[in-house]
């Protein structure tokens, strides 16, 4: 007969279990490392309803909680999980807490119901998985994950990630009904965020995203904040849909993709307030096939890449800064200004549709090769593409007094005893007149230059300055008439 030692020997070995209603309380830390210490399988507690504080301890070969319930509150403090933790199927009433806990291999919180998850500096070696569980609250804070996190087809209520390292995320078809707050995190793989819909507000408030990140098909129901992020790599808003307002402010893009593809593309939804805030596009930015159905604003924002808003309805408060586009040495520059310049025309908002006219020609010199090149230069030179009116202006002011001092040279050797040798009175006042009439040839009647100045002869040389001096003259008129028109225009 087996004495009683060995029976309960093979009893242990046969259930790899723990009685029910285990309590940290009554049985104390030492319980579990008395089972660990006899078995080298892993800890099986699944089914099992227990609760209490457990300290310093080490599950070198993994432990199941599968199914596992608590009727109160569960904390494991300085503890190290060597091998699997599986807590799928779970149904935990009252808060689980892991507080500077080590898990070195898989984590899995998947399938479960948790009324409330807490991981304080922990670290996920080979990640984390809550993928198909019901969080009422989700939270992270000074952790680090070195493999994926996945809470795809995840629904939480409430989520808290701050100051954590997270080597990826992966949060896809899920949903979020309640604050999604993600604080002073570090993104250093993949972030994909797809096909989840965020009920309550959202923030990412001082987050670094070293990687590709992407928000594709997620839909954000409630206000939306990102808020001082450093987008090192692309990042993805592919049929993202802001019902309320989106908040970008002071976040650097190395490339924003912001449109509509595929199907959406044909009929996109509509967009209410977006806000980019001294925002900074250092490379890309399409905003291509969206509806921008409220105020949209780039305050104090900068474009160092010609952003693209081919197909895309902008809202009528809408505004741009000049000083607020840097390229027109891309290949698409001039297409995305036309595309701006089209738009803010459609909305009669003219300074804005000149301004990128301006932006517009500006990239097509760039391409244009001398010496047609020089000609977009004097376009610019003398009347900023048709836009002002001070630079003809003060250049045919310029221009009189240039001529004037030309014409006094070439016809009388720059000496005023030779303007007095000549016939007729008032003889000073007779050059001003004369350099006047093909300065403003249409405000003054046509003179002979020998009725202006008798007894001066015209050389070849002198003929063919007065005719450049005119020739400049009307197309000086021209450009500030142009520039009148276009300041003062209204259109029906």
């Amino acid at each position: 007969m087996l004495n009683r030692r060995r029976i309960v020997a093979i009893k242990r070995e046969e259930t790899m279990a723990i009685p029910e209603h285990i309590n940290a309380i009554e049985t104390g830390s030492e319980f579990f490392q008395m089972f660990r210490s006899q078995d080298k399988r892993p800890l099986d507690l699944s089914g099992h309803k227990f609760g209490g504080m457990y300290r310093n301890m080490n599950f070198g070969d993994g432990a199941q909680f599968t199914r596992f319930n608590n009727r109160k509150k569960v904390q494991f403090i300085d503890c190290t999980f060597g091998a699997d933790v599986i807590w799928s199927h779970a149904n935990a009433e009252y808060l689980v807490e892991f507080v500077n806990c080590r898990f070195d291999r898989n984590t899995n919180f998947s399938s479960g119901i948790f009324s409330d998850v807490a991981f304080e500096e922990c670290i996920f070696s080979d990640g984390v998985n809550f993928e198909n569980s019901e969080f009422k609250k989700l939270s992270l804070s000074r952790c680090t994950s070195r493999s994926a996190t996945k809470l795809d087809q995840a629904k939480i209520k409430v989520a808290d990630i701050h100051s954590s390292y997270i080597e990826g995320l992966s949060f896809s078809n899920g949903e979020a009904f309640g604050a999604f707050h993600v604080n002073n995190t570090e993104f250093f793989n993949i972030l994909i965020i797809s096909g989840t819909r965020f009920m309550g507000g959202v923030s990412f408030t001082n987050c670094r995203f070293t990687t590709s990140s992407s928000f594709l098909d997620s839909r954000f129901s409630s206000i939306s904040q990102f808020i001082n992020c450093d987008f090192s790599k692309p990042v993805g808003f592919f049929n993202t849909t802001f019902d309320e307002t989106a908040w970008f402010l002071n976040c650097q893009f190395q490339g924003i993709e912001f449109s509509c593809i595929g199907e959406v593309a044909r009929k996109p939804a509509r967009l209410g307030i977006i806000s980019f805030h001294h925002c900074r596009f250092f490379d890309f930015s399409n905003f291509k096939n969206r509806l921008f159905g409220d105020t949209t604003s780039f305050e104090d924002s900068v474009f160092y890449k010609a952003p693209k808003f081919h197909n895309s309805a902008l809202h009528q408060d809408t505004g741009f800064l000049p000083e607020q586009f840097k390229d027109i040495s891309s290949d698409y520059a001039e297409r995305a200004y036309r595309t701006l310049k089209l738009a803010m025309n459609k909305h009669h908002a003219h300074a804005e549709e000149m301004m990128f006219f301006r932006l517009e020609m500006q990239a097509r010199r760039y391409k244009t090769k001398w010496p047609g090149k020089a000609l977009y230069w004097l376009y610019e030179l003398c009347s900023d593409y048709g836009q002002s009116i001070a630079r003809p202006a003060g250049i045919l002011f310029g221009s009189f007094w240039l001529f004037l001092v030309w014409y006094w040279m070439i016809l009388f050797n720059g000496r005023l005893d030779e303007v007095a040798a000549t016939a007729g009175s008032n003889r000073i006042g007779k050059l001003y007149v004369f350099t006047l009439e093909h300065t403003v040839p249409f405000l003054l009647p046509v003179l002979k230059a020998v009725d202006t100045l008798p007894g001066v002869g015209f050389s070849a040389w002198t003929s063919t300055l007065i005719a450049i001096h005119t020739t400049i003259s009307i197309v000086l008129f021209f450009f500030l008439l142009l520039g009148i028109r276009n300041r003062f225009r209204l259109k029906g």
